[in-house]
């Protein structure tokens, strides 16, 4: 499966630092995970829907990622009841999947994708 990251060209590694470092919807502080998207176009509208139209970034860069689809993988059709947060950081901490497919926030029926980084995985 093919997916897609939009980041400033300075943070291309893939080891979920960011996301540990600031959480995110998915995950509190001091978890780490990857957030792609399924396309390019739901990456940048995830991410213009946070930036004021005059502040967006002009050193972005946009990450192709490919994931061998036999790597374990959790689908949510809906977002859970207890809360984004809480259902990720359980997740997270309980190395359920490789990946987890979550609807976006911004347009639901489009899907997005957390992965848990390699050192998380260890």
């Amino acid at each position: 499966m093919r997916v897609y990251r939009l980041c400033h060209a300075d943070h291309q590694k893939l080891d979920g630092e960011g996301a540990r470092l600031y959480g995110g919807r998915w995950n509190k502080r001091g978890l780490t995970v990857i957030y792609t998207s399924m396309t390019l176009s739901l990456c940048v509208l995830e991410q213009l829907v946070h930036l004021d139209s005059d502040l967006i970034p002009t050193q972005t860069v946009a990450m192709t990622i490919d994931i061998p689809d036999h790597l374990s993988q959790e689908h949510l059709s809906e977002m859970p009841s207890q809360g984004c947060m809480t259902f990720g950081n359980q997740w997270i901490q309980e190395k359920r999947s490789l990946s987890l497919v979550v609807p976006s926030a911004v347009i639901p029926v489009e899907k997005k994708r957390l992965n848990q980084s390699a050192s998380q995985r260890l």
